[in-house]
């Protein structure tokens, strides 16, 4: 007679409620580290493990942070070691890279490949991946949406989950002021809180 099972979570949210994710890592550029636009608190990975904490009602996560400023998804590729570093790999991953790429001009299709590189890899160490779409960089809207909808057919390549991190800060059609630095790039505080609640609710329909 076979034992029973414990049934497996159907969401993140689930299984961070259940205590099954203990380590998270995020990896990306600028907007994932700060980079001193925001504090370490003010930051969207902070004000997410906010939110994680409440949930899981413990603050047992170990959390790192790859994030490098002016990253290309090719240097995070190259990176990826820095998540084997521990004895034990992540539970949870966030991924976020796109805009460097645009602002270098970078190939989609290299974007594209090594976005791929990651999330596979990623998923072979038993990882949970999120790939987060670019936030927005008006002086180049067109190549930053196109390269957000490149990141999500490649996330379902690798049935991975997205997020579009566009969609927030254009449902009035236009985006608001007080997202972004006066150097058009850098997101505000009150651009990361946006991120931040726009990922949880993405999170909560997964």
């Amino acid at each position: 007679m076979s034992e029973d099972r414990p049934a497996r979570p159907k969401s993140i949210l689930e299984s961070i409620r259940q205590g099954r994710i203990r380590r998270i890592d995020f990896l990306g550029d600028s907007i994932t580290q700060g980079c001193g636009y925001v504090s370490r608190q003010e930051g969207y990975p902070d004000l997410l493990l906010d939110k994680m904490r409440q949930l899981a009602g413990h603050d047992r996560f170990r959390i790192y942070n790859h994030a490098v400023g002016g990253a290309t998804a090719a240097g995070g590729a190259g990176r990826l070691h820095w998540c084997e570093h521990e004895p034990s790999p992540p539970d949870l991953s966030f991924v976020m890279f796109g805009l460097n790429d645009v602002y270098l001009s970078g190939s989609e299709d290299d974007y594209a490949h090594h976005l791929g590189t990651m999330m596979n890899r990623l998923n072979r160490m038993g990882s949970e991946v999120v790939l987060l779409g670019p936030t927005p960089f008006p002086a180049r809207d067109a190549d930053v949406h196109s390269f957000s909808l490149r990141a999500s057919r490649e996330a379902g390549r690798a049935r991975v989950k997205f997020v579009d991190c566009l969609k927030p800060f254009y449902q009035g059609g236009r985006l608001p002021e007080g997202m972004l630095w006066p150097d058009g790039i850098h997101l505000t505080a009150r651009g990361h809180r946006v991120v931040a609640e726009w990922i949880w609710k993405e999170l909560e329909a997964m």
